[in-house]
C-alpha cells in the first residue's frame, strides 16, 4: 500500500511540531469563501479510537452520512460532500465509536475545541481531531486529519454558453 503524499506532509508537519501548533486555528470554524462543491480528503490517522466524520448541514444543521472512518478509509480518498454558499460554516462532527465514546461537533462550544484547522490555500484548510475529550486529552490532534475544499462550480449561464460554443464549432466542423 503506498502512502498519500499529503498524508504524508500532514503526519510529518505533526512530527515535527511534536503535536498541535500555535498558530493552527483551534477554536474557530472557517467559512466557504465562495460558492461551490466541499470535498473532503482523507489524510491519516494516528489513533487507538475508531471514528466516524460528518459534515454539518449550514442550512438543517443537520449531519450527513458518514464521510470516511478513520480506520477504514484509506488515506487519499476523497468525498464529495454538499454545495455550499460563501460564507456557510464549514462544520464538521466527529463522532468516537471505541474507547471513551463521544460526539463532538463544530457547531458548539465544547465540540469546537476537539478540532484544529489551517489554511492550505484560499479555498482549502487542513483539519485535526482530538477524538479524547479536550480536559484530559494529549492535545495532539492527529486522531484523524484530513483536508476540506472547495470546489467552484460553473455558474448555469457560463455552463450553458459554454454548451452552445462547442455545438457552434462542432456545427462549423461539418
Amino acid at each position: 500500500m503506498h502512502a498519500h503524499p499529503l498524508a504524508i506532509s500532514a503526519v510529518a508537519s505533526l512530527a515535527m511540531t511534536g503535536g498541535a501548533r500555535a498558530d493552527w486555528a483551534i477554536h474557530t470554524v472557517p467559512l466557504a469563501p465562495a460558492d461551490g462543491r466541499l470535498v473532503v480528503t482523507f489524510l491519516s490517522s494516528d489513533a487507538g479510537y475508531t471514528g466516524e466524520l460528518r459534515f454539518i448541514d449550514p442550512f438543517t444543521l443537520a449531519p450527513s452520512e458518514v464521510i470516511f472512518n478513520n480506520h477504514t478509509t484509506a488515506p487519499g480518498t476523497q468525498v464529495d460532500v454538499a454545495s455550499v454558499l460563501q460564507d456557510d460554516a464549514l462544520n464538521f462532527q466527529y463522532e468516537v465509536l471505541t474507547g471513551q465514546p463521544a460526539v463532538f461537533s463544530m457547531a458548539n462550544g465544547e465540540g469546537l475545541q476537539q478540532f484544529w484547522h489551517e489554511p492550505i490555500d484560499s479555498m482549502a484548510w487542513r483539519f485535526g481531531i482530538e477524538d479524547i475529550r479536550f480536559s484530559i486529552s494529549d492535545h495532539d490532534y492527529n486522531d484523524a486529519v484530513f483536508e476540506a475544499r472547495i470546489v467552484p462550480v460553473p455558474a448555469p449561464g457560463v455552463l450553458a454558453l459554454s454548451v452552445l460554443g462547442g455545438l457552434i464549432a462542432a456545427h462549423r466542423r461539418r
